[in-house]
């Protein structure tokens, strides 16, 4: 079974203005975005937001990773 990656944020308090903001988390595994959600309270990262499933990555030289065509084949 193909274990997907799923996009979180994270939303605190800047410390040095004080203002709400919202950051970029890390990608977390899960076969939905439910299991993924789950994953990151049974990890101890509950206070992340899972928002999406992360479908392509572009590295630094352009090249793209498509993990939809991927996990097709």
């Amino acid at each position: 079974m193909d274990v997907r990656r799923w996009v979180t944020v994270l939303r605190a308090q800047d410390p040095e203005t004080k203002e709400m903001k919202t950051w970029a988390g890390p990608t977390v595994p899960g076969l939905s975005m439910e299991d993924a959600q789950h994953w990151c309270g049974r990890n101890g990262m509950g206070y992340l937001k899972v928002t999406g499933e992360l479908v392509a990555e572009v590295d630094e030289d352009g090249r793209e990773t498509d993990y939809e065509s991927v996990r097709a084949n």
